[in-house]
């Protein structure tokens, strides 16, 4: 049997300083968030911390179109463009 960790906390997150960051969101919205940290032994903070830090240390489309296409790579900038442009339609 294998042992399972704890979710890890927003101090476990970071490397340092934090800051507070507010946003208003529907009613809807924070009751259903309410729900998934507890199912994972997390608080609201420290879940919807892990979302936002999730998202942001991922590339935007517009960041990944503009690295995929770097020359140095070797790949086409318009095949790229075209086959992403394909899979949006």
């Amino acid at each position: 049997m294998t042992a399972t960790s704890a979710p890890p906390s927003l101090g476990d997150m970071t490397d340092g300083e934090t800051q507070s960051l507010h946003v208003r969101v529907p009613v809807e919205v924070v009751a259903s968030l309410r729900t998934r940290p507890k199912s994972a032994g997390m608080s609201l903070t420290d879940y919807v911390s892990a979302i936002v830090t999730e998202a942001a240390n991922k590339p935007t489309m517009s960041e990944w179109v503009e690295s995929a296409t770097d020359r140095s790579r070797g790949v086409e900038g318009e095949a790229l463009r075209t086959t992403r442009e394909e899979a949006v339609r």
